[in-house]
């Protein structure tokens, strides 16, 4: 009995740290879809920049696995870095986890690798499904991180 007793006071705290942990994020800017939390930055840097602030706050740029999840990345409107770049190996396209993409979605006409140095992706707003396009690293826009 007192070892049953133990264990839901466990769970208790358990279920406490997480519910702060939750009320924190939230109240730090993140969003809650689907078993990840979600941060749109509101400054714009380059790819690299905006990976690095992601990984300064605990997270990656996102990862977009499903439609439903891109739905929800859109509703972050304007230009935005996504975790997708061939800068390893060219035409090989690769999430920021080092695994290889199952569901794109590319703008008409892309990827064009224009000018031979777009290497990184970028999710526009726009009422199409298909609304990524790959972009110059140095180029600036806003990120979605995810963790």
């Amino acid at each position: 009995m007192e070892a049953k007793n133990q264990q839901i006071l466990q769970q208790r705290d358990a279920l406490k740290q997480k519910l702060q942990d939750m009320e924190y994020l939230t109240s730090e800017g993140w969003q809650y879809f689907k078993g990840s939390w979600y941060l749109s930055s509101n400054t714009k840097r380059s790819w690299n920049e905006s990976r690095k602030f992601c990984q300064e706050k605990g997270a990656d740029l996102i990862i977009i696995n499903s439609i439903q999840e891109l739905e929800f990345a859109r509703m972050f409107c304007g230009e935005r870095w996504i975790g997708l770049s061939d800068l390893e190996q060219e035409g090989v396209w690769r999430w920021v986890d080092g695994s290889l993409f199952n569901t794109s979605f590319w703008y008409p006409g892309e990827l064009n690798n224009k000018g031979s140095t777009e290497h990184h992706g970028e999710l526009s707003f726009n009422d199409k499904p298909g609304n990524w396009n790959d972009y110059d690293c140095s180029d600036k826009f806003d990120c979605i991180c995810e963790k």
